[in-house]
């Protein structure tokens, strides 16, 4: 078969899906045996929620939300692949994206929360507490950002110089932020 360009474990291992260099999506379980498969586009980056019951990816499309045996349930072309960074909250009701400028919220059907035009300069990474209320964001210009669950900016801090990495505690009463 064809090169991976994208893998994703869930965190207890049982799950495991693929991406291939000719839109094939894969899942597999534990013991090797695939799961399913569906052909899309070429995709770049693959997330698993905590739950195991969805599987979002970033494709060269667009926005794409999978069941785990592949079936699609949702597709969003709208961005494009402008998104880089995906996360949910632990009960897995809530999927955060970003990329480029834009942050955006879904529930795990694919219904748009909300959608925000928030930093200046390109999103560099993206973090969230548990529950998605804590949405940390760290962008080119230096910026560190810090958005509440309805995507609206609780403060900013300005680092000083181009951010590569943010986290936040999944409580989010602690932030860190690594820059140049």
């Amino acid at each position: 078969g064809a090169p991976f360009r994208a893998v994703a474990i869930s965190s207890d291992g049982s799950l495991i899906i693929g991406a291939d260099n000719n839109g094939y999506l894969h899942s597999y379980k534990t013991n090797g045996d695939r799961w399913g498969r569906n052909k899309t586009d070429l995709v770049k980056k693959i997330a698993i929620s905590p739950s195991k019951s969805l599987v979002v990816v970033i494709s060269d499309m667009g926005l794409k939300f999978f069941s785990p045996d592949m079936d699609q349930i949702w597709v969003d072309n709208r961005t494009g692949s402008l998104d880089s960074f995906i996360a949910f909250s632990t009960d897995s009701s809530t999927v955060i994206t970003s990329g480029d400028t834009i942050v955006s919220s879904f529930t795990n059907s694919g219904e748009l929360n909300w959608r925000k035009d928030v930093t200046q300069n390109a999103i560099i990474d993206m973090a969230c507490s548990d529950d998605c209320t804590s949405i940390v964001l760290g962008s080119q210009d230096g910026m560190v950002w810090n958005l509440n669950k309805r995507g609206e900016t609780r403060w900013t801090f300005p680092a000083g110089s181009w951010i590569n990495g943010v986290g936040v505690s999944r409580d989010g009463s602690v932030i860190a932020a690594g820059a140049l």
